[in-house]
C-alpha cells in the first residue's frame, strides 16, 4: 500500500504543476485549450504505448518475471527521457515573458496602444487582487472540485488495479506454458483506452 500511495502523491504533484503551467504559456484561451488537449492526448498515447509494449512482452517473452522487468525498465527509460526533454526544453520563465510580450504587441496592433495599455493595466490589477491560498480554503467550490477530482481518480485507480484480478479470477483467463501471463491483461485495458478515446471525440 505504501508504494502505490507514494506514487499517487508524486503523480498528483507532477500533474498539478504540469497543468498549471498552461496558463503561463499563453494568454489566448484558444491556445490554452489546444495545449490542454495536446496534454490529454499524450496522456492517452502514453497509456496505450505501455499497454502495447506489455502485449508484445507477454507474447514474446516466456519468463513471467522478465516480462514485467523488461516492461518496467522500458517505462523508466521512456519516462526519464521525456521528463528530461520537457525540463530542458520548456523554459517557463522565458516562455511566460514571451507570452506577455506577444500578447501586448497583438493588442497594440488590434486595439491601439492606449486601449492595449488599458486592457493590460486592468489585467495586472486583477492579478494583484487574485486570491491567496487562505482565500481559496474559504471557497465552497474549491472543495466541490477537489472532491469530484479525488473521486474520479479513485475510481480510475481502483478500476485499473482490480481489473487484472477480475480477468484472472472471475473471467477465467489463465496462464499457460506458452503465455505465463494471460495476454488479456494487456488487450482488455488497451481496447478500453482506445474505445474510450474514440468515444470522447464524439461526445
Amino acid at each position: 500500500m505504501t508504494l502505490p500511495a507514494l506514487f499517487n502523491v508524486g503523480w498528483a504533484a507532477v500533474q498539478i504543476s504540469h497543468m498549471s503551467i498552461v496558463n503561463s504559456l499563453s494568454n489566448s484561451n484558444q491556445k490554452r485549450d489546444k495545449l490542454s488537449n495536446n496534454r490529454n492526448g499524450f496522456t492517452y498515447a502514453a497509456n496505450i504505448t505501455v499497454l502495447v509494449c506489455a502485449l508484445i512482452f507477454f507474447l514474446t517473452v516466456n519468463d513471467k518475471i522478465n516480462q514485467f522487468r523488461y516492461l518496467c525498465f522500458l517505462c523508466l527509460a521512456i519516462g526519464t527521457f521525456t521528463s528530461l526533454f520537457y525540463m530542458i526544453n520548456i523554459n517557463e520563465v522565458k516562455l511566460s515573458a514571451d507570452a506577455q510580450h506577444f500578447d501586448r504587441e497583438y493588442k497594440k496592433a488590434t486595439l491601439g496602444e492606449a486601449a492595449a495599455d488599458s486592457v493590460l493595466k486592468n489585467r495586472s490589477d486583477s492579478k494583484k487582487k487574485s486570491k491567496d491560498w487562505k482565500a481559496w480554503l474559504k471557497e465552497a467550490t474549491f472543495y466541490i472540485h477537489g472532491l469530484v477530482y479525488m473521486l474520479v481518480r479513485i475510481a480510475v485507480n481502483v478500476t485499473m488495479t482490480i481489473q487484472p484480478f477480475y480477468l484472472n479470477l472471475v473471467t477465467g483467463f489463465l496462464a499457460t506454458d506458452e503465455n505465463p501471463t494471460p495476454i488479456e491483461l494487456a488487450t482488455v485495458p488497451l481496447l478500453s483506452y482506445i474505445f474510450s478515446m474514440f468515444f470522447s471525440l464524439f461526445i
